[in-house]
């Protein structure tokens, strides 16, 4: 049996390299305000992201508390020429990319440390209204007098023919 031994040198360089795969960020949230553009390179975008964070409260009204944590995110070139035309104030979209630390010295010339999110992509989310409206196709007209169990019984049942060909193998398999 043959053994290796890695030197110190060769240790660090795959330790480096395995820090730079690690810093990855996927944040869902909404935008707190309509984002930022800035004529810097090739453009720059900045928001702040409001990402809820829910947990179990049996003092609270409802069984839960939510705590709500603030992000600065900002993005390059194209992807912050996409994010200036599709996103604005409240929609909820999914951001992907890394952390990065700038140091700087604020109004008081203390050192400060600021940590963002530079995203790489993005996609924008649905609410679960539209969601639901979509996969229906239509709208449910609900009477004042039927309870909401009774428009859901009236919503058409997709049939297989109108599904997607993955949830139709999904089907079969449940009903097999």
């Amino acid at each position: 049996m043959r053994q290796f031994f890695l030197s110190y040198p060769v240790i660090l360089i795959i330790a480096q390299q395995m820090a730079k795969e690690i810093n990855s960020v996927s944040l869902s949230g909404n935008l707190g305000k309509d984002p930022e553009h800035r004529e810097v390179g090739n453009g720059m975008a900045s928001f702040s992201l409001a990402v809820n964070r829910f947990y179990r409260d049996d003092k609270a009204e409802q069984g839960y508390g939510k705590k709500t944590s603030w992000f600065r995110c900002v993005a390059w070139g194209s992807v912050a020429t996409a994010i200036m035309e599709k996103l604005g104030k409240g929609d909820r979209v999914m951001v992907q990319g890394y952390l990065s630390q700038s140091v700087y010295l604020n109004k008081a010339k203390q050192k400060t440390s600021a940590v963002e999110v530079v995203i790489d992509s993005f996609s924008l989310l649905k609410d679960a209204e539209e969601a639901v409206e979509d996969e229906v196709g239509e709208e449910v007209e609900v009477e004042d007098d039927d309870p909401p169990i009774e428009a859901a019984k009236a919503a058409p049942k997709p049939t297989p023919t109108t599904l997607p060909k993955a949830k139709v193998a999904s089907a079969k398999r449940k009903a097999a």
